[in-house]
């Protein structure tokens, strides 16, 4: 099941870059009083990334609030 795991992974992580790959036009990204021009692809990635980013954190604070529990339930 690892194995499965790991090559469904790869296959996304592969087909996210080719698809950043093709989108290699300059955009401009405003925020706020800020301006930033970058390729399309890269905004792409670094999208793909926080998302990542932000699952990995998300299932960690999800575990620790499940160990964090003992027997009896949270303390209130």
């Amino acid at each position: 099941m690892r194995k499965v795991k790991v090559a469904a992974f790869m296959v996304i992580i592969i087909l996210v870059m080719i698809f950043t790959l093709q989108n290699t036009e300059q955009v401009e990204i405003r925020f706020l009083f800020w301006q930033l021009a970058l390729s399309r692809s890269l905004l792409l990635f670094l999208v793909f990334a926080l998302g990542l980013l932000s699952g990995f954190v998300l299932s960690v604070v999800k575990i620790d609030e499940h160990h964090g529990q003992g027997q009896d339930g949270p303390d209130l």
